[in-house]
């Protein structure tokens, strides 16, 4: 069993909601974070395009910058990336090497998050895009400093672990502010905006809240809607952590953003537009983009999700998009996903089959285009089918290694 294998059966030991542990091996690793700068991102949705922007407007400004983000698409290395390009193979088969050694002391997460660390740290990275797991406040990305604070859509999910009510999950996720660092969050449901106020008043941070007219200053790279609202977040936290950021630098940096699986459209015959929406706030910013997309055409849906997600509203707001002219119900291809017979209690006209390779072959069957949605699972199965790219480049030869 290789490095990756092992690292990955740590996954059946669960989550620690604790910062113990983290802070225990970031110790032990000789506190790698302390050397670096980091933009922390925490929030429901669009903390991971949010992230992408920032990475991106940071390095077209000449920094070297880490990007630290889950979950992957395709490949694990993805999560590690400098200046756009991933960590090589070998790379982070040494860092797993080191961690083996140590008897793998953490989760699955727990690990990723210190190989993070010490990939940056050894590449003397000038500042460090650095995207929470789950939550904030307890989350093991939360043992940084940071230059500033990002908070992007509150909404629900992951309530078995986060709390019931947006206000709960607000509290939660305003945990990555600390004392002092500016704060810059986006327009979001009052109650929850509010708590994200009295924390930053409590740590006496200065908070700017991105509103309505400060959309559209740059167009966003992304499609939907949502996405205006994510580059106003991104723009006004690079402006926070960079002095003198240029608009053309930004403009440069926002042209050259990919995040893969997010409102992106496969070139295949039919057409395919792909989206990870796996929640409510996801779904209906989803169902705003695709009247946009498809205009008056027919389409058909597959559709595949997790058993833990919000399958009742996810559904009821994908019935109501009227262009859905079919329904493909798939299985998601590992343990968490919902069987296609619990899916078929909210879409009881639907088709169901077996795998995507079956839902590929009815598309084509009937020939209209197709929107797949409900699980970044689904759509990394998709992308590797097709063999489309899910990140950038490899680092090639660019990186000394040095630990």
């Amino acid at each position: 069993m290789g490095y990756q294998e092992k690292l990955f059966s740590l996954r059946q030991n669960g989550v620690k909601y604790s910062l113990e542990p983290m802070q225990s091996l970031a110790a032990k690793l000789g506190h790698p974070e302390q050397s670096l700068s980091f933009v922390h991102i925490a929030g429901t949705n669009g903390k991971g395009s949010v992230a992408a922007m920032c990475a991106s407007i940071a390095a077209a400004a000449g920094l070297k910058t880490g990007l630290y983000t889950s979950p992957h698409l395709l490949s694990y290395r993805e999560r590690f990336q400098i200046n756009g390009a991933l960590i090589l193979e070998d790379r982070l088969n040494q860092y797993l090497a080191l961690f083996e050694a140590q008897g793998w002391p953490g989760t699955f997460f727990e690990i990723s998050t210190a190989l993070a660390l010490l990939y940056f740290r050894d590449e003397k990275a000038d500042l460090v895009v650095w995207e929470t797991g789950l939550g904030g406040r307890l989350d093991a990305t939360n043992i940084v400093m940071p230059k500033v604070s990002v908070l992007t859509g509150i909404g629900l999910d992951h309530t078995q672990l986060l709390g019931e009510t947006l206000e709960v999950i607000a509290a939660e996720k305003a945990g990555i502010i600390k004392s002092g660092v500016p704060v810059i969050a986006a327009c979001c449901d009052r109650g929850a905006l509010e708590v994200i106020r009295r924390k930053a008043a409590a740590m006496g941070s200065k908070i700017r809240v991105i509103v309505e007219d400060d959309l559209d200053e740059f167009p966003s790279p992304l499609l939907g809607d949502h996405q205006r609202w994510n580059t106003a977040v991104a723009v006004a936290s690079m402006r926070s952590v960079i002095p003198g950021l240029t608009d053309e630098v930004i403009q440069r940096g926002l042209s050259a953003v990919s995040w893969p699986g997010r409102a992106q459209w496969l070139q295949t015959e039919p057409q395919i537009l792909l989206d990870g929406a796996h929640n409510s706030e996801a779904m209906r910013a989803l169902a705003k983009l695709v009247p946009v997309s498809f205009g008056e055409r027919k389409i058909q849906l597959v559709f595949g999700a997790a058993s833990d997600k919000e399958l009742g509203v996810m559904s009821e707001i994908l019935r109501g998009i009227p262009i859905i002219e079919s329904v493909i119900l798939v299985p998601l291809p590992n343990e968490r996903g919902a069987p296609v017979e619990k899916l078929k209690e909210f879409f009881p006209e639907a088709e169901t089959v077996g795998s995507w390779a079956e839902a590929w072959d009815k598309i084509r069957d009937t020939g209209l285009p197709a929107l797949v949605t409900g699980s970044l699972f689904l759509v990394a199965e998709v992308l590797r089918s097709m063999e489309q790219p899910a990140a950038s480049v490899d680092a090639g030869e660019l990186f000394s290694f040095n630990i």
